[in-house]
């Protein structure tokens, strides 16, 4: 991540206590339980890039467990390339605080012109302060990530 909030992103257990499994997941604020306040642009963990050339109706799937503040930003992207100008938002909090209680199966699907690669950006930023109070939380913690489709 460009804008220095690189590490925010680790593989390990999450402290909840309603994780899906006592495997690693992947995830934002693992060991602290809150991601910082005042990161400029959003912190992403990419997918490597992935041939989808012999697939239509493409989905991605995980398990989320994800608590942000509604001044902070949680999104889902998929790129066409390793490029920031040719990715789509498949899911954003835009604007909503989300608190999950547990962990959630999420299923979205890519649009039909994604026929040759795919890369899955997962990002948290920017994020703020509200009033000078701290509004952060854990962030994301994901598991069982699956790239599907139909073959052709």
């Amino acid at each position: 991540s460009p804008n220095g909030f690189a590490t925010l992103w680790s593989s390990g257990v999450p402290s909840t206590a309603n994780r899906p499994t006592d495997r690693p997941v992947l995830g934002t604020a693992l060991a602290s339980g809150q991601y910082p306040d005042n990161i400029p642009s959003a912190a992403l963990s990419i997918s490597p890039s992935i041939s989808v050339r012999r697939f239509a109706s493409l989905q991605v799937s995980f398990d989320r467990h994800l608590v942000v503040a509604a001044d902070d930003t949680a999104t889902v992207t998929a790129c066409r390339t390793n490029s920031a100008s040719s990715c789509v938002t498949l899911w954003s909090n835009a604007g909503a605080a989300v608190s999950d209680a547990t962990w959630t199966r999420i299923t979205l699907s890519l649009p039909a012109d994604f026929t040759n690669t795919a890369t899955i950006r997962f990002g948290l930023g920017p994020t703020r302060t509200t009033g000078g109070v701290t509004t952060s939380g854990p962030g994301w913690s994901l598991s069982n990530f699956a790239l599907t489709g139909v073959a052709v």
